[in-house]
């Protein structure tokens, strides 16, 4: 199932990669905008 398909269910998709692991704080910027975003925090 790809990431729209979870979206049109109403799932939040937060896409990173390995360049993003490799940055921890550009990793941790981009789960807490998808967390917000979702409404979790």
């Amino acid at each position: 199932m790809g990431e729209d398909a979870l979206r049109d269910l109403g799932l939040v998709v937060i896409r990173w990669t390995w360049d993003d692991l490799m940055h921890p704080e550009r990793f941790h910027a981009l789960l807490l905008r998808g967390l917000r975003r979702a409404g979790l925090i």
